[in-house]
């Protein structure tokens, strides 16, 4: 886990450059422009697989960055005009950084060549007397001087054009792209038959994209490079790098922007794969590279932030980010790396108290039973009897008052009726 960890720094260190990024995969070699597209997704897995958020968890609190990191070197590689301005800007920063050695290099490469023309020139050449070789031989050092002094110029120029189309670039790349006003469809449509939308899912937390509109599914999917945002965990991604899979068996399958215009077989269910194109118009293409433009510039200068934030407060020293490292460690083992006892809670805690020395106790230890002190004895004094704890008074409940029983109503006695006896 902490190998996972000190990658994970060096992909956030890399800032998504894509030679640098792929080159960490471990027991794989380099990635350089001239690799093969395959090659470079194979690097790209392994990395993916080490330094997942889902694998590192809670060990590296800077996961869902680095793996971010990771997949935008990905997507660069995988286009090729962003591959070869990469790998222009990395041939530039060589050159800026190391001119010495390639004027070495040049030296080397010239010296057997102007030896060996030397000699055949002294071979062919009859003997002559002292003066004319002397002469002789002055003209010629001046003629290489001239040649010498010629090529020194002509690098000089090439070195000149150089920098002018780097600075070129780079007030080019200032200004956003102009999005064109023209509201035509390009080209017709691919849509039926073998030609249906496969399946997308994100890298990250693997939920499945839902596209807005066909024309959105197209720009994604194409040669244009349309980065989506995932719609659960908000994750930015392109083709290159989403989970594809079969529309009819969910088989899974590799793609980049090269397979958009063919069909591929599916492996699983033998079925023949085409992707839909629903014809876009240039203005949407156009936006696609002004939201981009405006994505690395807000990148960039945020990561300018940062680093003058970094620079502001001293910058994060090697300790702080072994601390970091054995933390992570800790919490992802549940066990501290230097004391090796078993640590559940406040892991950051313990671990700086063991870098200082002083560990404090884990969490998942039994608790330490406390005691009671017991009072000092005074010679010659004598015993008082505790006094009796005071007992609380029982309040009798109120008794609740006995309705009075309803008062049945008298019968009334029943009159007796005179008869004609009575009169009598």
């Amino acid at each position: 886990m902490t190998e996972a960890v000190a990658i994970a720094n060096d992909v956030i260190q890399a800032n998504g450059s894509p030679f640098a990024t792929l080159s960490l995969a471990p027991q794989l070699p380099p990635v350089t422009p001239q690799t093969p597209l395959a090659e470079a997704r194979r690097n790209y897995m392994r990395l993916a697989a080490l330094i997942h958020p889902d694998k590192l968890g809670s060990a590296f609190a800077r996961s869902t960055e680095a793996f971010q990191c990771l997949v935008r070197a990905f997507e660069c590689f995988a286009n090729p005009k962003e591959r070869a301005k990469a790998a222009a800007e990395l041939q530039r920063a060589q050159k800026v950084a190391s001119p010495k050695k390639a004027e070495t290099k040049t030296e080397k490469r010239k010296a057997p060549r102007e030896a060996k023309l030397t000699k055949e020139k002294k071979a062919v050449q009859p003997k002559a007397p002292k003066a004319k070789r002397a002469a002789r031989e002055a003209s010629s050092s001046a003629a290489e001087d001239e040649e010498e002094s010629d090529l020194s110029t002509v690098a000089s120029e090439s070195e000149e054009d150089d920098a002018a189309h780097a600075d070129l670039a780079d007030r080019l790349a200032e200004r956003p792209p102009a999005v064109s006003t023209s509201r035509t469809p390009i080209g017709d449509a691919r849509l039926g038959g073998v030609y249906v939308q496969t399946n997308v899912g994100c890298p990250q937390c693997r939920s499945k994209w839902d596209p807005d509109s066909r024309q959105q599914y197209s720009l994604f999917m194409g040669e244009w490079g349309k980065k989506i945002h995932c719609q659960t965990c908000l994750f930015r991604f392109g083709s290159a790098t989403a989970l594809h899979s079969c529309p009819h068996c969910t088989c899974p399958f590799d793609y980049d922007a090269s397979l958009y215009d063919t069909t591929i077989i599916c492996k699983r269910c033998k079925a023949t794969i085409g992707f839909p194109y629903a014809p876009v118009s240039q203005m949407a293409i156009d936006q696609v590279r002004h939201d981009e433009w405006q994505e690395e510039r807000a990148r960039a200068e945020r990561d300018e932030r940062e680093q003058r934030l970094r620079a502001r407060h001293g910058g994060v020293s090697a300790d702080e980010e072994k601390t970091e490292m054995l933390i992570g460690q800790c919490m992802v083992d549940e066990q501290c790396p230097l004391c090796h006892r078993r640590v559940k809670s406040k892991h950051r805690l313990h671990v700086v108290d063991c870098l200082k020395g002083t560990p404090a106790p884990a969490a998942g230890d039994e608790a330490v039973k406390e005691t009671r002190k017991r009072p000092r004895t005074i010679i010659g004094a004598t015993k008082l009897a505790a006094p009796a704890p005071a007992r609380a008074k029982r309040v009798p409940a109120p008794r609740l008052r006995k309705a009075a029983p309803a008062k049945k109503k008298a019968q009334r006695k029943r009159k007796r009726s005179y008869s004609d006896s009575d009169s009598r």
